[in-house]
């Protein structure tokens, strides 16, 4: 822009003529070099034309592209919808999906192991405020879809439910480049929902990795109802140490054996087929976290381990 500046400078002073006044031309009557003079600013005009087109079309690109972003991260990062949950048997599960399976089809992620890595405070406040809480709750996370490699997928997100209905802010990443805000805060891009993803960072003090939790998942939509998504998670495990997703993704089991646990998440209600199928087989909502279960679990199998010190402590000095 300032050379563009200096351009359309040069150009009013020679269209003025006052470069007549200067020694050189005030010393010269050639006609020629008076013309010569204001072909020059003439050249010096259109090349400004040409860079100031060229500045604007660029911008106008740019501006065309930045567009297309937007709407591609607001359909695929933000998310708005209703969740529930319930605790399958293999026979229900079974049952149910005799009935309801000619209406879906396997999502983009089929049959995968999900491993995601909840961030949280050195004294887990924000799982805590979470299990406490009726009507909001907060959780941020990094999750992959196997296990992680530098250059693979992975997606950091911020995921909040108020009044029941969930809502989610996700970004995409490599895994290295989450790993270099995580730890460093180094962020690859800007965007809003990096932005707000980062404010949540900072509120919390930069929460760390405080639990991973996986499981073997299947996903299913319906082409009919876009908006609708089924998984059905097994296996769901944790572990708090080794917290990587580039480390495999074994761990303690939370679910009971034989159980299956089914997420219906959509934007609205969900189609009649659906809720007609739910009600023949008996499988009502429930309430399941998987974080809060695990920690839960961990807080218990602490407490165990407190009562059989004490215990054994005891029996040491009755001799």
């Amino acid at each position: 822009m300032e050379k563009l500046c200096r351009y359309w400078q040069s150009f009013l002073v020679v269209r003025s003529g006052s470069g007549l006044n200067d020694p050189d031309t005030a010393e010269s009557s050639d006609m020629d070099r008076l013309f010569q003079r204001r072909e020059n600013g003439i050249k010096i005009f259109l090349d400004f034309l040409f860079s100031l087109k060229f500045v604007l079309v660029w911008r106008f690109m740019m501006i065309l592209q930045s567009g297309k972003e937007g709407t591609q991260m607001d359909a695929t990062c933000i998310f708005k919808r209703i969740e529930k949950k319930y605790l399958l048997s293999e026979a229900q599960y079974k049952a149910l999906f005799e009935r309801i399976g000619s209406h879906l089809e396997p999502d983009r992620y089929g049959r995968s192991t999900v491993m995601s890595l909840y961030l949280d405070t050195p004294d887990h406040r924000i799982i805590r405020e979470s299990i406490g809480a009726v009507d909001y709750k907060e959780k941020l996370r990094l999750r992959s879809y196997g296990t992680a490699t530098p250059d693979s997928t992975v997606f950091l997100e911020l995921k909040k439910k108020f009044d029941g209905v969930v809502y989610k802010r996700r970004i995409s990443l490599t895994f290295t480049q989450a790993e270099w805000y995580l730890n460093r805060g180094v962020k690859s891009f800007e965007s809003q929902i990096m932005s707000e993803i980062d404010w949540a960072m900072k509120l919390y003090g930069w929460p760390k990795p405080a639990m991973m939790i996986a499981c073997e998942r299947e996903a299913w939509f319906d082409e009919e109802h876009p908006d609708l998504r089924l998984t059905f998670d097994r296996n769901i495990r944790y572990r708090e140490n080794d917290l990587h997703l580039n480390r495999g993704s074994a761990g303690t089991n939370i679910l009971p054996s034989g159980k299956v646990l089914l997420e219906i998440k959509t934007a609205g209600a969900m189609p009649l087929w659906l809720a007609d199928a739910l009600d023949a087989e008996k499988i009502f909502p429930g309430k399941f976290s998987k974080y809060g279960t695990a920690y839960t679990h961990t807080l218990e199998e602490k407490k165990h381990e407190v009562l059989m010190m004490e215990g054994e402590m005891k029996h040491a000095s009755s001799f």
